[in-house]
């Protein structure tokens, strides 16, 4: 039982903070920061109004990486629960 309680909370806890980055990243840093400061884009591609405005794109490529943050967590989760008990 102590396995498991800590693996639901270790997993609940490291995949939140994964959450929390992912969606940082997409909302903040992709819809606001780069689509709208050029000055903080990569050196070449501050002509590309057009790409860093895609908000369809930015957040689909989020859900993926909601989707693969899942195997790290899992396994850290994993790692955490059998050190700790």
């Amino acid at each position: 039982m102590c396995a498991g309680g800590n693996l639901r909370s270790a997993f609940a806890l490291s995949y939140g903070i994964w959450l929390v980055i992912d969606w940082y990243d997409c909302f903040f840093l992709d819809w606001v920061l780069f689509a709208n400061m050029k000055s903080l884009r990569l050196p070449g591609t501050e002509h590309m109004d057009a790409a860093y405005h895609q908000k369809k794109y930015h957040f689909v490529q989020s859900l993926w990486g909601m989707l693969i943050g899942l195997i790290p967590c899992l396994i850290g989760a994993g790692i955490y629960a059998g050190v700790c008990c």
